[in-house]
This record gives structure tokens, sequence and C-alpha cells, in this order.
């Protein structure tokens, strides 16, 4: 019994070619990934807004106390009072960015508010 070889080489080939294509994939509107798509929309939105607020209500400080030691304490010139009331401006802004967060995450997060209502409600 001879096998021709070239019929099997063909066969082969195609043997292979058909399990390197990968499965073809019908593309269906998938309601999940919609809903995945809003919620890594929502959650980048929250982390843009965290983070500005951030750099906006920390920036003051940090330049605040750069001006202090660069001009202040290398050069020996004393605070005056526009500097300091500035300084206690920028302090009462840097504590606010802590609080911040409670507030952004209540405005945009509507889960964060329903988890709040239910610990409200349970107490």
């Amino acid at each position: 019994m001879q096998l021709d070889n070239s019929s099997n080489q063909e066969v082969s080939e195609t043997v292979l070619e058909e399990q390197s294509e990968p499965p073809s994939r019908i593309d269906i509107p998938n309601m999940e990934s919609d809903l995945t798509s809003r919620k890594h929309h929502l959650r980048t939105r929250i982390l843009l807004i965290l983070s500005t607020v951030f750099i906006v209500l920390n920036s003051p400080i940090y330049l605040i106390y750069l001006y202090n030691f660069f001009v202040l304490a290398l050069f020996g010139k004393p605070m005056t009072e526009i500097l300091y009331c500035a300084q206690q401006i920028a302090l009462l802004l840097y504590f606010t960015s802590y609080s911040m967060n409670f507030f952004i995450h209540t405005m945009e997060g509507s889960k964060f508010r329903r988890n709040l209502c239910k610990l409200f409600k349970r107490n």
C-alpha cells in the first residue's frame, strides 16, 4: 500500500492553515461593553477632577514655601504681612483639598451616593 506524499502534504498544510486562523467572530452590540465603557468614562472623569482639584488647591502653599525658602531663608529677608496672609490663605486651601474628595465623590459617583444613603439608613 503506497501513500501519495503530495496529497498527504496538501492535507496537512490545509489542516495547519485552518488551525492557525482565529475563529470567526460575529460582532453583536453588547450592552455589557457599553456599561463597562460608561463606568470607565466615569472613573476617568472622577480621577481627572480629583487630580485637578488637588493640584489647584495644593500649588499655592508649595509655591509660598519655595518662595520662603529661597528669598526669606537664603537672603535673610523678613516675612511681610501680605506674605503671611497669603500663606494663611494657601494653608486654608491646602486643608480644604482633603475634604474636597468627599464632595467630589458625592457629586459624581452614583454608587458612592447609594452606599452613603445605605450607611445612614442602617443607623
